[in-house]
């Protein structure tokens, strides 16, 4: 599953990472939490984020067909 083996490869970001959280989420002026999160709210995070770049790609692809 594309999921785990993000999260293989990412590994956890804490504070060291300064702009990023959970499994790569990158921290927005927007977003109301911080490092102190859960595992179970970074995987939702994470499924969340994948959702939003497959949904961009998807936009992208549909405009080099129809082209």
């Amino acid at each position: 599953m594309a999921v785990e083996r993000i999260k293989q490869k990412e590994g956890w970001h804490d504070r060291r990472h300064k702009y990023y959280v959970g499994y790569g989420h990158r921290l927005l002026k927007s977003d109301t939490f911080n490092h102190d999160i859960s595992e179970e709210f970074a995987d939702s995070l994470l499924r969340k984020d994948l959702l939003q770049k497959m949904q961009r790609v998807r936009t992208i692809w549909k405009g080099f067909s129809s082209s």
